[in-house]
């Protein structure tokens, strides 16, 4: 497998091949969740929210926000596999074909890393690591359910602590400029500076987000052609040698 900095390289060489392409992918989400903000972010009283139609309005908007950022996550993931060729109408056109069977794992994984995080938390890391290549065993390999987990637990066996390692680093990276960002948003405190403020954060998001894609597309065809042994750590192990 590749370092994670080679890694972060290489998935800053995948956006910037084509950085129109992810920023409109990108941008229709974040333009929904602008509306979205602008209209219920002005309702400070909660009651005014909740009263007559509003929520319904409200309900209808949060799911189409939800559906949005979804196939925009869809639409990402085709996007980094080939971005000269990939246009954004056609990865969300693509992307609509996935959504019902990508909800379905996302709703399967989120259970499973759940009750392993519920019971010590050890588990739950284990499952999250195991199963966080099942998107891409369905968009790229047509594996659908309890299918794509297993097939993504058998590209991570043997590797386990590698691709730990990987999400680990990508993690720590997201951490640091979060707080340096946060630090920046502290010190300038006027309207006008908040604004930029505002805009830099978008701008942030609109490359991490295809980045941090990228950063995980590419561990997946790192570990998805490279032979399985079987030193992965297992559930039991781990919690044996507590």
């Amino acid at each position: 497998m590749r370092s994670p900095v080679t890694l972060l390289k290489d998935a800053w060489g995948i956006f910037s091949s084509n950085p129109k392409l992810f920023l409109g992918i990108y941008l229709i989400p974040a333009i929904i969740g602008f509306a979205f903000e602008l209209y219920f972010g002005a309702k400070v009283d909660q009651e005014s929210v909740m009263s007559s139609e509003q929520p319904l309005i409200f309900a209808a908007a949060l799911i189409v926000l939800i559906v949005a950022n979804i196939l925009m996550g869809i639409a990402l993931v085709k996007a980094v596999a080939n971005p000269s060729a990939t246009t954004v109408g056609g990865a969300y056109r693509e992307a609509k074909k996935y959504f019902l069977p990508y909800v379905l794992i996302s709703l399967m994984v989120g259970v499973v890393v759940f009750f392993g995080l519920a019971l010590l938390i050890i588990p739950g890391i284990i499952f999250a690591v195991w199963f966080s290549f099942a998107y891409f065993a369905l968009i790229f390999e047509d594996k659908r359910g309890v299918e794509a987990m297993k097939v993504s637990k058998e590209y991570v066996k043997g590797k386990w602590w590698a691709v730990f390692g990987r999400y680990a680093f990508l993690l720590l990276i997201a951490i640091l400029i979060s707080v340096l960002m946060g630090i920046v948003a502290t010190v300038l405190e006027s309207g006008l500076e908040n604004i930029g403020t505002a805009i830099a954060s978008f701008v942030f998001s609109a490359v991490m987000v295809p980045v941090v894609t990228a950063y995980t597309y590419l561990m997946y065809k790192d570990v998805s052609t490279s032979a399985p042994s079987s030193d992965v750590p297992q559930v039991e192990d781990v919690e044996e040698g507590e």
